[in-house]
């Protein structure tokens, strides 16, 4: 859709991404307040301004050949320290995508968050905290 007439005007013209894609991206839509929806909306006021977000979709949805060269180099990270912070209601990366994440890191410190995508929104103090005991 992204490359069609139809994406480039609903990202353009509807302002797309943060209006619709944003809002799907909560679990509970009790954390996306409209006072914090209007921090996501603001820089996008204008057609010039949304365009980087059309492009942008457009190269994450364009680069399957480079996620997949980059996950079959991850063995020369294997050894590292990993923390993975993980929103189980994620509309868009699913626990599947986690489970691969979990075969293919089993040394890896997993927090699982009851949250959409934006696990740092929804659960803020609980992924501080987190984050802190992972550094510490």
């Amino acid at each position: 859709m992204l490359n069609s007439a139809l994406g480039r005007f609903l990202y353009l013209n509807m302002n797309f991404s943060p209006k619709v894609l944003l809002k799907k991206g909560f679990s509970d839509k009790k954390n996306l307040s409209k006072e914090v929806h209007k921090h996501y909306l603001q820089p996008f006021s204008s057609k010039a301004s949304r365009l980087p977000l059309l492009d942008l979709g457009k190269a994450l949805v364009g680069s399957s050949d480079w996620y997949q060269l980059q996950w079959e180099q991850l063995d020369a990270l294997s050894k590292k320290d990993w923390l993975i912070l993980w929103g189980t209601r994620d509309a868009f990366i699913t626990t599947d995508y986690l489970d691969k994440w979990i075969a293919r890191l089993p040394h890896a410190e997993i927090k699982k968050f009851t949250s959409g995508h934006f696990v740092q929104e929804e659960k803020t103090s609980e992924a501080v905290a987190a984050i802190k005991d992972f550094m510490n």
